[in-house]
């Protein structure tokens, strides 16, 4: 059984805000490796940038990629959706405790 994830109309902005960044992210890993000397024989080293930038993508369909005049509330299944919504939260609050803001 899933659980659902009622995020309300307030919130929705900065999720999308949030998952807009976490594209971002994404695709800064998958450049970098792309950069290295063993990339053609290590297709795994983008495994996981390549499933963080799915994740990601799946979710703000779901949330909408851009900001609408009236907001509306959304129901996230929070078991399918989980690694996003919670490494995005980790990363948030890591980026805040930073004194320098990095």
């Amino acid at each position: 059984m899933s659980t659902t994830l009622s995020i309300p109309a307030e919130i929705v902005e900065h999720l999308r805000c949030g998952l807009h960044m976490e594209l971002g992210h994404a695709t800064e890993e998958i450049a970098t490796l792309s950069t290295l000397r063993d990339r053609e024989t290590h297709p795994d080293w983008y495994a996981e940038p390549l499933q963080q930038l799915d994740a990601t993508r799946a979710l703000l369909d779901l949330v909408g990629w851009s900001t609408t005049e009236t907001p509306e509330p959304v129901e996230i299944d929070f078991d399918q959706h989980q690694s996003i919504l919670v490494g995005r939260t980790h990363r948030s609050a890591r980026y805040r405790a930073r004194p320098d803001g990095r």
